[in-house]
Order: C-alpha cells, then structure tokens, then sequence
C-alpha cells in the first residue's frame, strides 16, 4: 500500500450551502419594515416631547436599517429574525394612527403633558364636546320652535277656513229662512 501525504477526505463532511442573495425588492423590504417600526417609535418620542432621541432615529435608524436588511441576505438567522417582524409591516399604520388617541387618553388621566401629536389639555378637549352638545341642543330647540310656529300658522289657517265654512252655510240658511218668511201676513192666516 502506497503511502500518502494528503490526508483522507472525510465521508459525512457537508459543504456549506451558500445562501442566495436575496432579490434587492427584498432587502429594501425589509429595509422599509424595519424603518416603519422605528417612525413608530419616533411618533411616540416626540409625543413625549423627547425630540433629540426622536431627531436621532430620523439621522442614524435609516442606514442601521439598511445594514441589517444587508446583513438578512447573507445570514439566514437574521433573516428569520427580521422577515416575521416585517410582515406585520401593514400593521403598524394602524399602530401609528392610534398613537394620538392613546397620548390622548394619557393626556386626559394626567399621565403626560400635552401638545405631542396634536393632543390638547383635557380641559380644551372637554370644552369642545361641551361646545358640540350646546350646539347640537341649540339646533335641536331651533328646529322645535320652527316647527311649533308651523303648526300654529297651520291651526290658524284651518280654523279661518272652517270660520269661513260656517259664515257662509248660516248666511246662506239664514237668507233662505228669511225667504220663506217674507210674507208675514201669510203665516197669520194660516189655518194652524
């Protein structure tokens, strides 16, 4: 047997699969999912009125973003990591739009200030459903007195036409009766 200097080839060795990049749609997909979890976060710091935090995400998050979604083409963990959190992409403009109602509501119960993401003091807000119910009582109390004085003119209206009914049935009555009654001597010599 000849001996050699090269070592044997392991049996069972695997070559690693080199992993596909990705098409670049994709990487930019993830790239925008990532930042809209990260305007997300802005919205809520500056409803904090944290707003160099939030200025530093607006600068620093954008290429951040872009080198994790670099790094997902490459690296099939950290794709798995990023492509479910991106998925619910859609989802966090609803997360965003809510944002003001829920800094609103923690405006309300004195848990922050007011003025981020267009919250206002408790007060100004409860004035305002004051202001809308005034008003909507307002106009439910025009529409009644409206409609009181259009009955009463309808009222008015129908007892002129029965007065009027009435004046010309009698007259008319009372002219045939003091017809038949014109020859007053007659009912004298009536044989009764």
């Amino acid at each position: 047997m000849p001996i050699s200097t090269t070592p044997p080839s392991p049996k069972n060795t695997r070559t690693p699969k080199a992993v596909p990049p990705p098409p670049a749609d994709k990487q930019a997909e993830r790239s925008d999912g990532l930042q809209g979890y990260a305007a997300i976060g802005q919205a809520i710091l500056i409803g904090t009125r944290q707003y160099a935090d939030a200025g530093a995400i607006s600068v620093f998050f954008p290429k951040l973003a872009d080198e994790v979604a670099k790094l997902a083409a490459t690296d099939e963990r950290v794709a798995g990591w990023i492509d479910p959190i991106i998925q619910a992409g859609p989802a966090t403009a609803v997360i965003a739009a809510a944002l003001p109602l829920v800094m609103q509501f923690a405006v309300n119960h004195g848990w922050m200030k007011p003025g981020g993401m267009g919250t206002v003091s408790r007060e100004t807000l409860a004035s305002k459903v004051e202001l809308g119910i005034a008003q909507m009582q307002a106009q439910a109390y025009r529409e009644q007195l409206q409609a009181e004085e259009e009955a009463a003119r309808i009222r008015e209206e129908i007892q002129k036409q029965r007065e009027g009914q009435n004046d010309s049935g009698v007259k008319r009555q009372m002219k045939g009766n003091h017809d038949r009654i014109r020859d007053t001597e007659r009912l004298e010599r009536s044989d009764l």
